[in-house]
């Protein structure tokens, strides 16, 4: 039994993805295999982030889907719901999806804001982006709920290895011929059947009709057809063989129809040398599907377009917008559309939200945007210098909250209204119940707590709201928005302030000044510490605008020699220092109860900063005088040193004075501080003269150990002449004794 799973390489189907040549050449489908109950597509370029997956088919049937990247995409003959597929003929489109890094996206969104073709083209070049995808794409169908698998394809021809003639048998022979290298012997000359390539060299005419293809038959009935072309497998190739390079020689063929079993039937062009199609048209199209008139209109869905570009469609004819993402950016679609209830765009990635409409019978001049930007509604006033700009005398709704299409009154609505038939323009609130006036304009009967005094408005009782209907306080602001949604202090000029003055019973408490260009600072200047004790709890956050913003803090007035401290760009503070080049800079003294050091403190130390220089003297005999001890602090006593609990190691400041003067401090209350980084130098020059009397008393040892050497050597010569010498005297104490005898 055959195996029902068969294998196709891609480009039995119509492969028409190619990749660009400045940095892909390589294809994205490497194979496809189908068998009854599933098609696998095999990729074989790893570059995509994901891929754009769409499936159209029967009844309007459409699927889209982003895949991450994988090697293999498996379509089953199920949905979701475990449904099977309706018979018919499916398209599958595959679409390679890049994804651009936050700084990429922004370059290419710079350079294809300013229509900068040349730019996005290099700048993809040297990022190793392709400047161009295109999209693979195949048929197949579905017949029983399953995949249609052939046992075999159309597209291939068993030859003799080498033949000059061999019999037409139809229909074992097919188009894809084209593709094979013949090479024909001489003909023979007698009557058999023999195939040889023809070669005239003059012009040709026919005078009739012309069929060229394995099917085509003796008697063929041509109808009205001047030329046919008939077999399974139609192809028109136009090679154009110019080799100069300053001629165009781009090959192309018009495709009939798919070569495989259960592929697609269809009308195409293909860009033979790029294996593009760049021109499709299925069968079964409707008519008028495309219609070009003499005059240049171009029709979709209607015979007779009477404008550049006719869109005709029985139920909302629609233009679609999409970006794929394969670029690299966002995916996003949109769509344009209309009907007898409105023109609308149509937000299709957001919900399919309808941003704008325009609802059949509008006025003309509805809504004009003029020259100067200004926007108009209900007319046309190019000079007007204002934002907005309502004409005509019907009441303005501002309705609260999302809904737009109310059709009556509700609560929290505003309108201006003249409906007393007076040129009187009255501001109203709907309460919920009735119109209420909140106040009368260019003489209006309603009543109002504003009052006008020469240039300036006040409200005269009550507290104002801003965005809270009831306000707690005499200016109450309610905003639900971010950054900039709340109150906008801005100076008129350059050498202006914009100010919040705090006032008390007693006068300017403080004020908090928005500064002009000219002193390029936002400033919050207390009148008096005497409100320290009120400032409540939780954080006071101070934010320098701009990449080099700082924030700079002083006492005695604005002059920026009245500077104590900065906060730089970098993050970096400066004390004493108005250009820190580290987390802290503290030009002048630091006094702690303690110091906790993660990585290091530098102090200034450069030999051209320094004068009268000389060395320590009797360092050791300082540092044989210090006496280090264990103790606690007086937390309780001295709540506001905040000193550590616990045992402290240490000196007492009071007795290293009287040793060291130069490393004890004393501040204003008479308590006394020891610099422990200046005793660094003290200890150096201690251990240098300590290594010094060591040294001296090493080679004093040395010449030590030199007489012990010496004296141990006479030593053992003295006692080997004492053996030497007793020996003698044994010697001659013998012989007298033998003489005696």
């Amino acid at each position: 039994m055959k195996d029902k799973n068969i294998y196709m390489l891609a480009m039995v189907f119509f492969c028409s993805l190619l990749w660009s040549t400045n940095a892909f050449s390589q294809e994205l489908v490497k194979d496809v295999s189908i068998s009854a109950v599933e098609a696998k597509v095999q990729m074989s370029v790893e570059t995509p982030n994901s891929y754009l997956v769409e499936i159209g088919g029967p009844d309007g049937y459409y699927h889209k889907e982003t895949v991450n990247f994988t090697n293999q995409i498996t379509l089953s003959n199920m949905n979701a719901k475990g449904e099977k597929f309706k018979d018919g003929l499916y398209g599958l489109q595959i679409t390679p999806v890049f994804t651009l890094t936050e700084e990429q996206r922004t370059v290419l969104t710079e350079l294809r804001a300013n229509n900068n073709e040349e730019g996005m083209k290099a700048y993809r070049a040297a990022q190793n982006l392709p400047d161009q995808v295109d999209k693979f794409s195949m048929n197949f169908s579905i017949r029983n709920g399953q995949f249609m698998v052939s046992s075999q394809q159309e597209g291939i021809l068993n030859l003799p290895t080498k033949s000059s003639q061999w019999e037409l048998d139809h229909p074992s022979l097919y188009a894809s011929i084209n593709n094979v290298g013949l090479e024909f012997e001489d003909h023979a000359t007698d009557n058999s059947t023999v195939v040889v390539d023809q070669v005239f060299l003059d012009d040709v005419i026919v005078d009739g009709s012309i069929c060229v293809g394995f099917d085509c038959v003796n008697g063929e009935s041509f109808g009205f057809d001047t030329q046919r072309l008939k077999e399974n497998n139609v192809r028109i190739h136009f090679d154009d063989t110019s080799s100069s390079a300053s001629f165009p020689k781009n090959d192309w063929r018009i495709v009939i129809n798919d070569t495989t079993n259960g592929g697609g039937s269809y009308f195409s062009i293909e860009d033979a040398t790029a294996n593009r199609q760049v021109f499709r048209v299925d069968a079964g199209a409707p008519s008028n599907s495309l219609r070009v008139k003499s005059s240049g209109n171009v029709g979709i869905g209607t015979g007779s377009p009477v404008v550049e570009l006719h869109v005709t469609d029985g139920d909302t004819p629609t233009l679609r917008l999409e970006q794929d993402g394969s670029s690299g950016f966002t995916s996003q679609t949109w769509d344009m559309a209309g009907n007898e209830t409105n023109f609308f765009v149509r937000d299709v990635t957001n919900g399919s939200r309808l941003p704008f409409k325009i609802r059949p019978g509008a006025d003309n001049n509805s809504l004009v945007i003029n020259a100067n930007n200004s926007v108009q509604v209900g007319g046309i006033n190019s000079t007007a210098d204002a934002q907005l700009i309502v004409s005509g005398t019907k009441a303005i709704i501002l309705p609260i909250g999302d809904d737009l299409q109310r059709p009556t009154a509700s609560a929290g609505m505003l309108r201006m209204n003249n409906e007393n038939g007076t040129d009187d323009l009255e501001l109203e609130f709907f309460d919920g119940d009735e119109w209420e006036t909140i106040s009368g304009v260019t003489g209006g009967g309603g009543s109002s707590q504003w009052t006008t005094n020469g240039t300036k408005i006040h409200y005269n009782t009550g507290n104002v709201g801003i965005g809270e209907s009831d306000p707690t306080g005499k200016l109450h602001i309610k905003s639900g928005g971010g950054l900039n949604s709340g109150l906008t202090l801005e100076a008129t000029s350059a050498s202006q302030y914009g100010t919040i003055d705090f006032k008390t019973d007693q006068g300017l408490a403080g004020q908090f000044l928005s500064a002009g260009s000219a002193f390029s600072n936002a400033i919050f200047t207390p009148n008096s510490t005497s409100f320290a004790n009120y400032l409540p709890t939780g954080n006071v956050q101070l934010v320098a605008g701009g990449a080099s913003g700082q924030i700079l803090f002083a006492t005695g007035g604005f002059a920026l020699a009245n500077e104590r401290m900065r906060i730089d760009a970098a993050g970096n503070v400066g004390i004493g220092c108005s250009t820190p080049s580290s987390k802290l800079h503290v030009n002048g003294t630091i006094s702690t109860t303690a110091m906790s050091v993660a990585t290091s403190i530098a102090c200034s130390s450069d030999k051209r900063f320094k004068k009268n220089i000389s060395p320590l003297q009797n360092s050791l005999e300082k540092v044989l005088n210090l006496q280090g001890v264990n103790y606690d602090w007086k937390i309780n006593e001295f709540p506001d040193k905040h000193f550590n609990e616990g045992q402290q190691i240490g000196f007492i400041a009071q007795e290293i004075e009287e040793i060291l003067p130069l490393v004890v401090q004393t501040d204003a209350d008479g308590y006394k501080a020891v610099d422990y980084s200046r005793l660094t130098p003290v200890l150096v020059e201690a251990v240098k003269e300590q290594q010094a009397i060591i040294a001296a008393q090493q080679a004093e040892i040395t010449a030590l150990q030199k007489q012990v050497a010496s004296l141990e050597e006479l030593k053992s010569q003295v006692a080997a002449l004492t053996q030497l010498v007793m020996k003698q005297n044994d010697t001659n104490s013998n012989k007298a004794q033998v003489g005696d005898e």
